[in-house]
């Protein structure tokens, strides 16, 4: 609950250290300029491996994904999405509008990464590349709400998660939605540290 978020024994955790807490001697390294709970700097996690250890995840996570991409033939939902995406426009707005609304901007997507290849990984690649950068958005909404130490940690645990690598390897629209809902977040934290009219206009959207 907010309550137990609230108690000291939490702060350093969630908000970093409180700035009343450090010695004036070591408050000007500390925090230089911070307008955001992220911005203190971290003991022990330079750029330098910070980068290292972002890198690695990355290249985990996008290995993990496109591993037996093309192994299994497409499913029956996967077999609706290849239809609808080499279907006359006419016929597949009809579809999308009656049956398939919640997944109209995938399909539109999709229709036009389809002329790269019908195979299935080269369909399957199409939710690859969402999944993986759903992956590195997590990484940057740690960061900026909790900072570099949470975000890698986050980062880590999608690229390993079974679900969302699942999901990932599926002609459908899943992870366009995990990757468009971490985005959503990031603008929304930013817009509520920022208050800037263009991060409120990337959460709208």
């Amino acid at each position: 609950s907010l309550t137990i978020l609230a108690r000291p024994e939490f702060q350093n955790v969630f908000w970093g250290p409180d700035p009343r807490a450090i010695p004036a001697s070591r408050r000007s390294h500390t925090l230089q300029g911070a307008s955001h709970p992220s911005e203190y700097r971290e003991a022990g996690l330079s750029y330098r491996s910070t980068a290292l250890w972002l890198g690695a995840t990355l290249a985990l996570g996008l290995f993990l994904r496109l591993l037996f991409l093309g192994a299994k033939s497409f499913s029956e939902d996967e077999i609706m999405s290849v239809l609808l995406a080499r279907a006359h426009f006419i016929d597949a707005f009809s579809t999308i509008a009656r049956f398939e609304a919640n997944m109209a901007l995938y399909y539109t997507a999709l229709r036009l990464w389809i002329h790269a290849g019908q195979s299935e990984f080269s369909v399957r690649m199409f939710s690859v590349i969402f999944g993986a950068g759903a992956v590195g958005a997590v990484y940057m909404l740690g960061v900026r709400a909790l900072g570099r130490r949470a975000g890698i940690v986050a980062a880590l645990l999608l690229a390993i998660n079974g679900f969302h690598i699942e999901f990932s390897q599926q002609a459908r629209g899943y992870a366009l939605v995990v990757f468009l809902a971490i985005l959503s977040s990031l603008f929304f934290w930013e817009s509520v540290c920022n208050g800037s009219r263009k991060n409120w206009t990337g959460y709208i959207i």
